[in-house]
């Protein structure tokens, strides 16, 4: 990778002392999209230009919505013709991208420019094997087939930290965890051996230790291939480890533009804003410290969990047999109080999201016992009860794929009202949804928009109003800020903690981010391999780990968050 010192007076990028190359790889120039429906149009993109060189990285940063992701779309031309207008200028090694025939067009995509897309599941092919669907990107781009395809396909998986590489093949994308797919669909972006990787949020679903390891790997194949890389990201963390330049986008337009000497100093109050809010590793000092559950007498639990063991079975073929797999959780338990967050952290696969969902009922318990209040919490045959499912909500991991296509926003956060608070007339579940998006930072127009309409980053708002919409006593919330860019991230934390002071919920927080953990938990939960292994107060486990998971979790942190070492 080329480290950039600065920006020469005429604007060219400037590394160790010389320019990177004499022409960009990619040259973007006064780039425009609109989006027309009937007599209506919108503005994503407003005259955005700028250069990416062979073997440097430019990051483009901003809030979700801002016009990142349809900048890259656009590049790639995969935005839907119908409705859509494109102007300006792309041009690839000197070649119009946006003149060439469809035909021509498919032999850069995954060739010539790879990307990895913000969302995976609805990436990946649900009724693919991952090997057909790695497999295939290897035979276009490589011309590989047969056993050395196969081959290809493992070392792919097996360099993007992928356990198992060999039996995921197998596995279809349901099957695997959302930092699994996440991985996979890096693999996939690599393995036609890109010149320039368009990478939108590729690390937002991992934990910081498959960060590290993915960061890696790019920084690794810039250095071998001069690949350019073009990060979409809202981690400032990410970016501070990789990036050459930097590019600020707001409201579709690049309101600051600079090398590493961004991080000195941004000039543009956006920018700075941005800059300011992200989470960092100390900022549990700077709210009161809640002390250890233990220390706390005549408090009765709300939520007890009692040695709670999951497996997901192995599928057998008619003429093979496959080993059994180990337990996705197993014997976990700990208790939680009325008004506490408890954080569950640890490495993308470590059980936290099965946990989660063995708590709903979502998925069956092999042993164990989970009480609400005292009471066991499911029923027969491991269903929770209706009267129930008001106390305990849940934040998916995947906000596309868990509404429903086909309703509209308004019908989404009515939902859950209509089958717990039947009593509620109309108006009140209007004025509750109004509420609601409110709260979430988004506008009323969106009532009458379907989930597709929306950015990653705002989905994830529709999904934390959905669960909150019902007032539950009880939120798991599992990865709700990973979508999210840092001013959202705090507008979040900001509306989880005034909800928890007004009406006391207690929230079960499962994600990779150490930063959010520090700002909004009280206690942290470290897992490994369906196990707790450290657990205790957040300023003894963040400052004082004792488990070696633990530290390596700490290690791995990007720089720029990590704020004091010691307390």
């Amino acid at each position: 990778m080329l480290l950039i010192l600065g920006v020469s007076p005429e604007g060219a990028a400037v590394s160790l002392g010389k320019p990177l190359t004499a022409s960009p790889l990619l040259s973007v120039r006064d780039l425009r999209v609109r989006f027309c429906q009937g007599e209506s149009e919108v503005t994503a993109v407003a005259g955005v230009s700028f250069d990416i060189h062979r073997g440097e990285c430019f990051a483009l940063v901003g809030e979700s919505g801002s016009g990142k992701s349809v900048s890259a779309l656009s590049v790639m031309r995969l935005l839907q013709r119908q409705g859509t207008r494109l102007e300006g200028d792309v041009l690839l090694d000197g070649v119009d991208l946006f003149s060439l025939p469809e035909q021509a067009m498919e032999t850069f995509r995954g060739g010539r420019i790879g990307m990895v897309f913000q969302d995976p599941m609805t990436s990946l092919n649900p009724v693919l094997s991952i090997g057909y669907q790695l497999g295939e990107v290897i035979t276009r781009h490589q011309g590989l087939q047969g056993e050395p395809q196969r081959l290809e396909a493992i070392a792919w998986l097996d360099q993007v930290g992928l356990p198992d590489p060999r039996e995921q093949l197998k596995a279809f994308p349901h099957q695997l965890s959302g930092g699994m797919r996440q991985r996979v669909m890096i693999a996939m972006a690599l393995a036609g051996l890109p010149d320039l990787l368009i990478a939108d949020e590729p690390t937002t679903a991992l934990d910081v230790t498959l960060q590290a390891q993915i960061l890696e790997l790019l920084l690794r194949l810039q250095r071998e291939r001069g690949m350019a890389l073009w990060l979409i990201t809202h981690d400032f963390g990410t970016v501070f480890d990789l990036a050459d330049r930097i590019a600020v986008m707001h409201q579709g337009v690049l309101v600051e533009t600079a090398g590493r000497t961004f991080f000195d100093g941004p000039i543009h109050p956006y920018s700075q804003a941005l800059l300011k809010a992200m989470p960092r590793l100390d900022a549990c000092f700077e709210r009161p410290f809640s002390g250890s559950i233990a220390s706390k007498e005549n408090r009765e639990a709300l939520l007890s969990v009692r040695d709670v063991t999951v497996r997901y079975e192995a599928q057998r073929g008619l003429f093979s047999r496959q080993k059994p797999r180990p337990p996705a959780v197993d014997g976990v338990s700990f208790e939680m109080e009325p008004g506490e967050t408890l954080a569950l952290v640890g490495a993308s696969g470590c059980g936290k999201t099965s946990l989660g969902k063995a708590l709903l009922g979502l998925v069956p318990m092999v042993s164990g016992e989970v009480l609400l209040a005292g009471y066991p919490l499911s029923g027969e045959g491991g269903r929770t009860r209706c009267e129930d499912r008001g106390m305990l909500q849940m934040v998916f991991q995947d906000p596309f794929a868990s509404m429903n296509p086909r309703m509209v926003v308004a019908d989404i956060l009515e939902e859950g009202l209509w089958a717990l608070r039947p009593s509620m007339d109309p108006s009140e579940r209007s004025d509750r949804v109004q509420s609601l998006l409110t709260a979430v930072g988004l506008e009323a127009s969106a009532l009458g928009r379907y989930p597709h309409e929306f950015s990653g980053g705002q989905r994830q708002r529709l999904c934390i109003a959905r669960a909150l919409a019902v007032e539950p006593k009880i939120l798991i919330c599992d990865e709700p800020t990973s979508a999210l860019d840092v001013s959202v991230q705090a507008q979040v934390i900001d509306l989880l903690k005034s909800l928890q002071q007004r009406f006391g919920h207690s929230y079960l927080f499962i994600t990779h981010d150490l930063g959010v953990v520090s700002a909004l938990a009280d206690r942290v939960a470290v897992m490994h391999d369906g196990r707790l292994v450290e657990m205790g107060p957040v300023r003894e486990v963040l400052f004082h780990p004792q488990s070696p998971h633990t530290r390596r979790l700490l290690d791995a942190l990007p720089v720029l968050r990590r704020g004091r070492l010691s307390p």
